[in-house]
């Protein structure tokens, strides 16, 4: 689980301009720059994509945990699961995550 600093209200993001990245099949991310001087995560995963909350909150702990690792970019970061992630391995989780890393940072 994320510390209280790192989390980020989804209504505070939603009302502020932001970046895209899609990098399919299984992430699209929001991302923008905040004044707090470090990173701050959220995480949504649909009902409709898996139906149990132990398992949403079960693959959002698995991306969480590779989050951590990030760098400080001093961004806020929401990141939306469009398929399901269920057939994604776990030593995949990296892979995927560090993509969209690089992609960001292009930006």
């Amino acid at each position: 689980m994320l510390a209280r600093k790192f989390r980020l209200p989804i209504p505070e993001f939603k009302s502020q301009k932001s970046k895209l990245v899609r990098l399919p099949p299984y992430f699209s991310t929001r991302s923008r720059g905040n004044s707090i001087g470090h990173n701050r995560f959220a995480i949504v995963i649909s009902a409709k994509l898996i139906a149990k909350s132990t398992e949403r909150h079960y693959f959002k702990r698995r991306v969480i945990e590779n989050l951590k690792k990030w760098p400080n970019l001093n961004s806020d970061f929401l990141f939306i699961v469009v398929a399901p992630i269920k057939n994604l391995k776990k030593f995949n989780f990296k892979t995927e995550l560090s993509a969209i890393l690089a992609e960001i940072k292009k930006q």
